[in-house]
């Protein structure tokens, strides 16, 4: 083991011995991430159905063990994606990394983000928060600072849905 946060040894960055779980973790498309022990999250996602599920484990310490030893699983917690929510998600993860490669969100999706998501992206483009070059939709400087904004942006038309429909507790859900 290298690391136990997203900080890694100087001596191990860049050499064959380093993580690749967050560059990974920038790219649910390709890849799912399997969480281990209390409160940790999992999220899966299958580009055939274009579907996914995210998993969060029991919590604290005393209640994760004795879940697992009762039934073999920790998992408290399930959020199954909607079509729009996994979008979403990997929006989220891709700006987490700085920009969105819209030729791999078009593979996984078939639609490009900017079909899905026009009226926002217009919106953060216009703030001067996101630019498209190419086949990339990118961060800017300011967006960078304010990439909690661009998420949020984003995901409003999706929260004030659940909203509408009753589904408002967070803790419920763990969209994302």
């Amino acid at each position: 083991q290298t690391t136990l946060t997203n900080f890694e040894r100087r001596d191990v960055v860049g050499t064959p011995r380093a993580f690749a779980y967050e560059k990974a973790s920038f790219d649910p498309a390709r890849w799912d991430a399997l969480g281990f022990g209390p409160a940790a999250i999992s999220t899966f996602t299958d580009p055939v159905s274009r579907s996914g599920v995210k998993w969060i484990n029991a919590s604290p310490s005393a209640t994760y063990v004795e879940a697992v030893g009762a039934s073999g699983s920790a998992v408290f917690q399930e959020f199954v994606y909607t079509p729009t929510d996994l979008r979403l998600m990997h929006l989220t993860r891709n700006f987490a990394g700085l920009g969105v490669d819209c030729a791999n969100y078009r593979r996984f999706f078939g639609s490009d983000p900017e079909e899905d998501f026009r009226a926002e992206l217009r919106v953060l483009r216009e703030a001067r928060l996101v630019v498209r070059d190419g086949d990339r939709i990118e961060l800017t400087e300011d967006g960078m600072f304010f990439a909690d904004s661009v998420v949020g942006t984003l995901a409003n038309h999706r929260a004030a849905t659940l909203r509408a429909n009753g589904e408002r507790s967070g803790t419920r859900h763990h969209m994302g």
